[in-house]
């Protein structure tokens, strides 16, 4: 009997649209509460969003699991490639919204 091979998480599937593009297009609309003793439940809803998202992008691996394989991505050049692009629209939509 043939062994099936596990599919790994890729860079490609961090560079993907449910990647790392995901949490820079819907995390900014996530909202918190400022009020003193709200802290726990603002790191709890934070989490489960981060949750939510790992298991969206690969539901094979543990929440866990996937953050150490995202870290030993992370030194990747295209992961790098990727992050510096999502960091660069950022600073250009911030410009864009505070000096015209």
């Amino acid at each position: 009997r043939e062994r099936r091979k596990r599919p790994a998480l890729t860079e490609n599937h961090l560079r993907g649209a449910t990647g790392l593009p995901m949490l820079y297009n819907t995390f900014p609309r996530l909202s918190f509460s400022a009020a003193p003793g709200q802290e726990a439940g603002n790191l709890r809803k934070l989490m489960s969003h981060y949750k939510r998202w790992a298991y969206d992008l690969f539901p094979n691996l543990a929440f866990e699991d996937l953050l150490d394989r995202v870290e030993t991505l992370s030194s990747k050049a295209a992961v790098r490639a990727c992050v510096d692009d999502l960091r660069r629209d950022e600073r250009f939509r911030y410009i864009r919204e505070h000096f015209g």
